[in-house]
């Protein structure tokens, strides 16, 4: 698969690019957990934010290289046995939040999603690779 990978945060660096096209290995159903799918990703959105994150202003970015974009669309392709149950089969249109909440903190029961801290390890584009690429790999929470 192809991917714009952000290679370190800060801002410009003279002669070097900050983003780069990679070829990265599709993962396959066995490296999937019960809770993710792998989509195919249609479109992406280009945000703000993700200039904030690569000028490292973002305290929860992971090391780079990483893969930037929260706000994707696309089609699954294989989807873990929980993310089954819960609707997310192969073939399904999907659009993605920046994030997959766990619906049980206090701000997602509160409908602020957004704020949910306990599923830190999908906030895409940050700690999860995003979307600027040919295929992500996402929570099926995350799915609409």
């Amino acid at each position: 698969m192809k991917a714009v990978r952000l290679q370190y945060t800060g801002g410009p660096r003279e002669g070097e690019d900050q983003l780069k096209m990679e070829t990265l290995a599709l993962p396959t159903k066995e490296e999937l957990t019960d809770d993710e799918v792998l989509i195919r990703v249609d479109h992406c959105g280009v945000c703000y934010r993700d200039l904030i994150d690569a000028r490292g202003r973002n305290p929860l970015i992971k090391t780079p290289p990483m893969t930037l974009g929260h706000e994707m669309a696309g089609v699954i392709l294989d989807a873990g046995k929980n993310a089954l149950a819960h609707g997310f089969s192969k073939e399904r249109r999907v659009v993605s939040r920046h994030n997959a909440p766990c619906e049980e903190c206090f701000f997602c029961k509160q409908g602020q999603t957004p704020r949910c801290s306990n599923n830190l390890e999908y906030y895409y584009g940050l700690t999860h690779d995003g979307g600027y690429a040919t295929h992500c790999v996402l929570h099926f929470r995350s799915l609409l």
